[in-house]
């Protein structure tokens, strides 16, 4: 029972979205093991601190004006919620290897490059920058590298990511809950953030870049089942895109509450 309230609190301190029945086990059979090997893999991928305009308190969206090299508004909120997180495991005298990993992959979209009109090498270079400032944010021990940097680089990132990609447009989702209907659910839901990261977004494309971005989840996954033993995935992004994860891996999948 007290195990039960601990995990309700630290939902509760860290402003996390209370997870369905598959990922709440998922988190149960992962926290059972952490506390038998006393150790806590979890990884946070963030992105890139693109540049965001707020339209309520809180309530921010991404103008993807420019990419910086702070501490995004993703990053942000894992940082705020370091310290909940962190107790609830140091409670237990289970040792936390978190790595807060931040999407460098995304330097490999010339759309992308296009709409933030910055080079590869200097949008790698903001995102090192943010990775440094995020590291120096806190006192709790925490890992900052290159989203790339846990399967090999870029080009071992692209092989795995074609492959998803291939994998997704023939419609093979794994073994998550994802098909093509719900897909295009998530898609539509994403209109119009696409519309401001796009400089040229057609309503035809969406179905591709859907299929692109869950790719992207996918690929995290695979490379998280094959890096770590036992991972917990604690997201500040949107929840809807998690799903894809679950295309190569089962392992739970936590988000923070964010507002855009």
């Amino acid at each position: 029972v007290q195990i039960q309230d601990d995990i309700k609190k630290l939902f509760n301190e860290a402003s996390m979205i209370y997870p369905d029945n598959f990922n709440f086990d998922l988190f149960i059979k992962f926290f059972e093991k952490a506390l038998k090997e006393k150790k806590a893999n979890i990884i946070s991928p963030i992105c890139p601190d693109y540049s965001v305009k707020y339209v309520a308190p809180k309530v921010y969206q991404f103008t993807f004006e420019k990419v910086n090299s702070n501490i995004g508004v993703i990053g942000k909120k894992i940082l705020k919620n370091l310290n909940a997180i962190h107790n609830f495991f140091f409670k237990y005298k289970i040792k936390v290897n978190h790595i807060v990993a931040i999407g460098d992959f995304e330097c490999l979209s010339s759309k992308i490059l296009d709409k933030v009109k910055c080079s590869k090498k200097e949008f790698l270079n903001r995102l090192k920058k943010s990775q440094i400032k995020f590291k120096k944010s806190t006192n709790l021990k925490v890992k900052t590298p290159l989203f790339s940097e846990l399967c090999n680089g870029l080009k071992n990132w692209e092989k795995i990511n074609n492959k998803n990609f291939a994998k997704l447009k023939k419609n093979k989702f794994g073994k998550s809950k994802l098909n093509q209907d719900n897909v295009m659910e998530i898609a539509n839901s994403r209109k119009e953030l696409y519309k401001r990261w796009f400089n040229d977004f057609k309503i035809e494309e969406i179905k591709e870049i859907i299929y692109r971005q869950g790719s992207e989840y996918a690929t995290m996954g695979e490379i998280i089942r094959k890096k770590f033993k036992n991972p917990l995935v604690i997201g500040a992004d949107h929840h809807k895109m998690s799903e894809f994860y679950k295309v190569t891996s089962r392992f739970p999948i936590i988000y923070v509450k964010n507002q855009y």
